[in-house]
């Protein structure tokens, strides 16, 4: 009897293995300026918005509030939408875009002349000119973007840094990151 139970369970063959509730990610505790910007480009490719804001200033943790100077462009062509820009606007553009994307699209940030500053206290400066690709769907958008960034990083209680301050700057006839934060803000 027990031997035709056993013969008729399916409990000792190998089964297709189930996929992951969590997303891959490539996050790594930010105990460097280096660490911290590999974590932000990742966080495109990763396509992870969670990565993207661990790489700002938790106000929380800091008592530093993030900031973001868009382009002079930027704030022509979206006038209002810059004045009270925050973490939560940070998020609901990553996310507007990520739905935009189409399957097994690039979403790819590229830094070049990047210039690290000295570490003076719990703060540093790190600028680079940029290269952000967005694959989306959307064909009156650009999918390309030029610019140079400037950030302030900060050194928490912790040892990790964080973006606290981001300038961004036109450098060519390419619309830049802000014109692209400003049209997937909605």
């Amino acid at each position: 009897m027990l031997m035709m139970i056993l013969t008729g369970c399916d409990i000792f063959e190998t089964r297709s293995p189930e996929s992951p509730n969590t997303p891959r990610t490539n996050w790594v505790p930010a105990t460097s300026p280096g660490i911290l910007i590999t974590n932000f480009k990742n966080s495109f490719s990763d396509k992870s918005t969670e990565n993207y804001l661990n790489c700002f200033v938790d106000s929380v943790l800091t008592g530093r509030a993030f900031s973001f100077i868009p382009t002079s462009e930027g704030i022509t062509l979206f006038p209002t939408l810059f004045t009270n820009w925050t973490l939560f606007s940070e998020r609901s553009y990553f996310e507007n875009i990520k739905s935009k994307l189409r399957e097994n699209s690039s979403f790819s940030l590229s830094c070049f002349n990047e210039n690290e500053g000295t570490i003076q206290g719990d703060s540093m400066t790190y600028s680079a000119d940029y290269l952000l690709f967005v694959e989306h769907g959307i064909a009156e958008i650009a999918k390309e973007y030029h610019g140079h960034l400037q950030f302030t990083l900060f050194r928490n209680m912790r040892g990790e840094w964080a973006v606290s301050f981001w300038r961004d700057s036109k450098r060519d006839e390419y619309q830049t990151w802000s014109e692209l934060k400003g049209r997937f803000s909605y």
